[in-house]
């Protein structure tokens, strides 16, 4: 049931078997309110290189929705972020998801801003289920198999699920439609690279570029670095999930839930892109012609070095989670829950994107052809290569959740109406988080960091559901009248302590037409690996790439050295929000098989955790970051501020002139504002060929402004966005039939046009329109006889974008919120024993 005043998106069972979703972030990726709608998992995505693909409501981000399982919370998951990941439970242990595209902090706490997914599973399970699906597309294929085991008795019931699924990777070089390098042909940019594995040379005192091998002046090698790497990555995942209940005695029920899962994803990603300078000494040294140059510098792709046109970068992650708890049925209808939440994530990410430098100079210096670089082509020795190749970035976090929860609700008084009623809660919650980050030769790194941050919180809610108006009592265009308030405290022991209100009204003014409204502040608490974040560092930035870096300051014209803090600030504040909605549900009793919902929904969300803008001149204009730059600092301020953070020389400090501090830690600072109408037409019936129905759901976003500061300018997302362009419409419509064994539902996708500016390297900016993209999904079923061997079968067809629509290509390249898989036909069959 929604909330009084609130909407609920809920995705059934059987709109989950009907979507051919592999995960449950495939699921969500059918719900248009949902940023990832369908989107496939790719680098680029926040999260992808982390494996997870966290639920997004509205897009604001993913720390402004909070997940649910069953109710709870669950561990969060990734290196630097704290949310949790969906596919950690398996798709066929889900009963159904509800969504509640509101504000909801009152009662749930810290990132409820743009709303809350709730995965319900299943409980009830007699008997076993098998699941066996199988996906391929061009060049592409995936996977899954699902086993439940379930069983009921007279006290209680008992669910073991487990699911293993797998997809390959996909390449730029397989789907040339979905990316393109050279992009002047459409208006934009000609984005190849100049570090090719045919290299170019220029040599000292000159700007004159040589092309390899013909080494004539004035002549440019250009190639294709996106080609080889993924834009889907390869990933493979085994979970489980298990519940159980018990009643003990009539009115205490004993339950748990425990979930496992383990994740392996693989990505490839372009071979380092590298610069070396060679003498005529360097047995590899290719004379420039007519230039009688002794030294060269080399512009050159690592391919030779690597073995490949690709690196591969691993991300690993494993979480689990017990959660055991009683239910108690209290005298006067009342009820009461205590539980009790164990859990654990971790996750490791190796990323080979880079190679030893100062192994390349030594290689680049030397002589003989046992110890010398040989940028031109495969001549460097094996053992020299693999010393140049022995780097890597390695990135480990784990992340601990402790709960304990008790809550209770229940009827207090008789109102005219009907029963006025309260509902009251208690929680203590535990975070610790922990992580560490190498950079280097693998068995002896040049950098690291490590950082380690634990907090807790007590918390305490009550809502008060007030029934002004009911059966009883009901008047003319008022057949109901009920309200709710409540309201919610979290204290934290790192950063202080929120209030959070929220009021809800629903008026049913006649039977079938209902209008409801709502009110509340919600919150996201500042993550832990914000607070505490292993990207810290203390950078010394001489001039003048310190203007380069940071921009000119109009204070110091002459130029300024800087010194740089970056990474985590443990001095960051709780993001803050204020939302409102109001709607409309339509059921009307002379077609009772429709349903129709409108809300519109209104988000003024502020001190959002963003870094101010590195060499922009608003750094130095807009006065919200004037705090954040520190002229001529104090040994003492530098001391202090800088204390414990890792040391990097980027450039020397140029000793004539003055030094200036910048704090470009993480800050609160954003401001997004967004408002638009979600909508939902659904109608059942039967008919003379079978029963039938119908449907659209969608959203249409009205405004979405983003600032910087709050003093910044907003920048209106429909018009300029640096995520590539936000589209005002997105929905989903389906049409479906069912006879007997037979079933058939064909769904239309429609993802909005959306407008956007793009700096053109020839001169100016270009304004451009991405077209809308248009796919359609179809749903086929057929449920074997049943009887014999047969029973309890169900066969399914289901494909994915049909028609093999392909994105609109823009100046930018082709739209990027889309799925890169292209036509994908999955062949299932499940069956119940």
């Amino acid at each position: 049931m929604a909330p009084v005043g609130s909407d609920l998106i809920s995705v059934s069972r059987t709109d989950i078997e009907q979507t051919g979703a592999a995960t449950v972030s495939d699921v969500l990726a059918t719900v248009p309110q949902m940023a990832n709608f369908l989107q496939s998992q790719k680098p680029g995505i926040p999260g992808a290189e982390d494996g997870t693909n966290p639920p997004n409501l509205r897009g604001l981000n993913p720390g402004a929705t909070l997940s649910l399982v069953n109710g709870h919370r669950m561990v969060g998951a990734g290196i630097e972020g704290t949310t949790f990941d969906p596919n950690a439970i398996p798709a066929l242990a889900l009963e159904r998801v509800e969504i509640v595209p509101d504000g909801a902090s009152s009662l749930y706490g810290s990132d409820a801003i743009a709303g809350v997914v709730n995965f319900i599973t299943r409980k009830d399970l007699q008997g076993a289920e098998t699941s066996l699906r199988y996906g391929a597309a061009d060049s592409y294929h995936a996977s899954d198999l699902g086993q439940a085991f379930g069983t009921v008795w007279s006290t209680g019931s008992a669910m073991l699920t487990y699911e293993y699924s797998q997809n390959t990777d996909l390449t730029g070089n397989e789907r040339p439609a979905y990316y393109s390098v050279d992009r002047r042909p459409f208006g934009g940019n000609d984005l190849r690279a100049t570090n090719c594995p045919l290299p170019n040379v220029t040599v000292p005192g000159s700007s004159t570029n040589y092309a390899f091998p013909g080494l004539a002046p004035n002549t440019v090698n250009y190639c294709d670095s996106v080609g080889p790497t993924d834009l889907l990555w390869a990933n493979s995942r085994n979970s489980v999930f298990g519940t159980v209940r018990q009643q003990l005695g009539g009115s205490i029920e004993l339950w748990a839930n425990v979930s496992w899962s383990d994740r392996n994803s693989r990505g490839l990603v372009a071979s380092p892109a590298e610069q070396a300078t060679i003498a005529n000494t360097n047995p590899y040294f290719q004379a420039v012609p007519g230039t009688g140059a002794t030294s060269e510098t080399v512009t050159f792709r690592a391919d030779d070095l690597v073995g490949a046109d690709y690196t591969t970068d691993r991300s690993d992650a494993t979480s689990g989670e017990l959660v055991t708890g009683l239910d108690f049925k209290l005298p006067h209808d009342w009820r009461a829950t205590a539980y009790g939440n164990l859990g654990r994530s971790d996750a490791t990410s190796h990323e080979p994107q880079s190679l030893n430098g100062t192994a390349l100079a030594t290689a680049a210096a030397g002589t003989t052809p046992g110890t010398a670089l040989d940028p031109f082509g495969p001549g460097t020795g094996p053992a020299v290569a693999a010393g140049i190749d022995d780097f890597d970035f390695y990135n480990h976090a784990r992340q601990n959740l402790y709960e304990g929860v008790v809550n209770a609700d229940g009827p207090l008084v008789q109102l005219p109406g009907g029963p006025l009623k309260l509902a009251v809660g208690a929680e203590y919650r535990k975070e610790e988080f922990t992580a560490e980050f190498h950079e280097g030769p693998i068995e002896a790194p040049t950098s690291s960091n490590t950082a380690v941050a634990s907090r807790t919180v007590s918390s305490g809610y009550a809502e008060l559901f007030v029934p002004i108006v009911g059966k009883d009592n009901a008047l003319p265009l008022v057949k109901s009248l009920d309200i709710s308030a409540s309201a919610r405290h979290d204290g934290y022991s790192d950063f202080g302590s929120t209030n959070n209100p929220k009021f809800g009204l629903n008026w049913t003014v006649v039977d079938g037409f209902t209008l409801r409204g709502s009110y509340g502040k919600s919150f996201h608490a500042p993550n832990l690996s914000d607070l505490h974040a292993i990207d810290g560092k203390f950078v010394t930035v001489g001039y003048p790439v310190s203007l380069l870096y940071l921009g000119a300051d109009p204070k110091i014209p002459a130029g300024y050295n800087a010194y740089v803090l970056a990474g985590g600030n443990p001095a960051l504040q709780a993001e803050r929000a204020r939302t409102f909605s109001f709607g409309v549900d339509f059921q009307p009793a002379a077609l009772p098989g429709l349903h129709a919902t409108a809300t519109y929904y209104n988000i003024d969300y502020s001190n959002i955790v963003a870094v101010p803008p590195l060499g922009s001149s608003a750094l130095f204009t807009d006065p919200a970051f004037s705090r954040f730059i520190y002229r001529n600092p104090s040994p003492a301020l530098l001391s202090s501020l800088s204390a414990g953070l890792p040391p990097l020389l980027l450039v020397p400090i140029n000793p004539a002139l003055p030094t200036t501090l910048f704090d470009l830690r993480r800050q609160n600072l954003g401001v997004e504002d967004t408002d638009g109408i979600d909508f939902n037409i659904n109608y059942h019936w039967s008919s003379a060929i079978g029963e039938m129905s119908t449907g659209v759901a969608g959203e249409w976003i009205l405004k979405y402004d983003i600032q910087a500061s709050p003093t910044s300018p907003a920048s209106n997302q429909f018009i300029v966005s640096a995520t590539g362009g936000t589209p005002k419409y997105r929905a989903r419509g389906n049409l479906g039939w069912s006879n007997g064994p037979y079933g058939a539902t064909m769904f239309i996708n429609y993802n909005g046009a959306y407008n956007n500016e793009l700096s053109v390297n020839s001169g100016g900016i270009s304004s451009y329109t991405a077209n809308a993209y248009v796919t359609a999904d179809l749903h086929l079923g057929y449920s074997l006889p049943d009887e014999g061997w047969t029973r309890g079968t169900q066969l399914s067809i289901d494909v994915e974008n049909l028609f093999d629509a392909e994105p609109p290509v823009t100046p930018a390249g082709p739209r990027t919120d889309v799925s890169v898989i292209g036509r994908e036909v999955w062949l299932g069959v499940r069956k119940h024993f």
